[in-house]
């Protein structure tokens, strides 16, 4: 019983990964890229920094170009267009105070 279990929730997760949102690749060079921006722009933001940049809005735009919208502060947000190229993300354009991914309709 316990094996078949085991087995269902495998493929339970594997579903569930494989319906995420946003790709995992692209989520994690996402957060890379604005954390070391965040850390850029420390001296600026210090005393109002959340602890972990969110995203706050995502857009597919196509297969393969998404737009991300991460709140860095209480008060700002940096927009970014993403493009994949074979394997990887790759940050196109970037577009600061942007909330929404409505600019890039």
């Amino acid at each position: 019983m316990n094996k078949k279990l085991l087995i269902f929730l495998i493929f339970l997760l594997l579903f569930l990964v494989g319906c995420s949102p946003i790709p995992l690749k692209l989520k994690r060079t996402s957060e890379n890229a604005i954390k070391l921006l965040n850390s850029e722009l420390s001296n600026v933001n210090e005393f109002s920094q959340i602890n972990e940049p969110t995203v706050v809005d995502m857009m597919q735009i196509s297969e393969t170009d998404w737009c991300l919208v991460h709140q860095i502060t209480n008060d700002i947000y940096f927009a970014s267009r993403w493009q994949k190229e074979e394997s990887d993300w790759i940050q196109v354009e970037v577009q600061p105070y942007v909330d929404n991914c409505d600019w890039v309709k």
